[in-house]
């Protein structure tokens, strides 16, 4: 026999969270309001889980955040502070977004291209955090910032002047197609 519910609601809490839940776009806080309500109207735990589809476990956390804190504990924390803290704050992450899109070049460095590794020492220079190379990719690509290949050009390597010149002094030589002579 499940455990009787201990929640009384007056009737301003209760179109509070019908309003709530009426004008949430939220669906778990929605689901959470009705969850109560449903609850105040004497369904049991293992009832209102079913309707709602989720564990009996969560319709007592919902219960009890709403005993504790009303109507905002039915919201959420403000701040999740579960899990391990970023290493990369709002700061490092618009400085690489920067950096990515601004050519090595004009940042001072020999390179033209930036890979993943060099990305990483950069930003470990800048802002004192370890990244590693395979989570900065992922990084780029939640930014919307496609990675490609280089294309590898002669451009700037050689002087254009010369190569022009070579090519005006060069005449094609004859070759066995053009003296006539066809495969045999």
């Amino acid at each position: 026999m499940a455990r009787p519910t201990l929640l009384k609601l007056s009737e301003v809490d209760a179109r509070q969270l019908r309003e709530a839940a009426a004008e949430s776009p939220e669906a778990d806080f929605r689901d959470a309001c009705r969850a109560v309500l449903s609850l105040a109207g004497g369904a049991t735990r293992p009832e209102v889980a079913e309707q709602f589809r989720v564990h009996p476990a969560t319709i007592g956390r919902w219960a009890a955040r709403y005993r504790q804190r009303g109507l905002a504990g039915l919201r959420g924390p403000e701040h999740d502070a579960r899990g391990r803290p970023r290493r990369l704050q709002v700061e490092h992450l618009e400085l690489l977004r920067q950096t990515v899109l601004t050519p090595p070049r004009k940042l001072g460095y020999a390179f033209t291209a930036w890979t993943l590794s060099r990305l990483g020492e950069f930003l470990k220079r800048r802002t004192g955090v370890t990244v590693q190379p395979h989570y900065l990719g992922r990084l780029l690509h939640r930014m919307g910032i496609a990675r490609r290949r280089p294309k590898h050009v002669l451009e700037g390597k050689r002087d254009e002047v010369a190569h022009a010149a070579q090519k005006l002094n060069c005449k094609p030589s004859k070759s066995i197609w053009d003296a006539g002579r066809g495969p045999s």
